[in-house]
């Protein structure tokens, strides 16, 4: 029984992974990101830093595509008294594709811009906002 239990953490251990910073580790060719030192598919989450080192992006790769949730930020510097780390774009990939909804914002949080994605990764919907109020949406089908 404690063999099974330690190759069981072994192996979860094995699983996770922490975060790379994919600028420093990754290379990113035609939507695909590898490995520097082994030039293999990346499986795992990452992220990326601006040259201030606050965060720009942070996603998670499966077989070398980004997959899941996937965020971007404004950069560090305050703008008009807005603090760091705020977000500008959320959504959600599917082997490399946009699917879903995504939220992009302006940097004091309202909203800017709604897009919705089909499950190929075509946008269907559009949708602006000004002052917190939808100002336009465009259909696509």
């Amino acid at each position: 029984m404690k063999k099974i239990l330690s190759l069981l953490l072994l192996i979860l251990i094995g699983c996770s992974s922490e975060p790379i910073n994919y600028d420093e580790m990754l290379i990113n060719r035609d939507g695909r990101f590898y490995t520097k030192d082994t030039n293999e598919p990346y499986t795992g989450p990452v992220f990326s830093l601006f040259k201030d080192g606050g965060f720009d992006q942070e996603f998670s790769l499966v077989n070398g595509y980004v997959n899941g949730s996937y965020k971007r930020y404004w950069e560090d510097e305050e703008v008009d008294g807005w603090g760091p780390n705020r977000l500008m774009t959320e959504g959600t990939y599917d082997m490399g594709r946009q699917v879903g909804t995504w939220n992009s914002f302006y940097p004091d949080g309202d909203t800017l811009r709604v897009e919705i994605f089909d499950e190929n990764g075509k946008v269907i919907e559009h949708g602006f906002f000004e002052d917190g109020v939808r100002s336009k949406t465009n259909r696509y089908r």
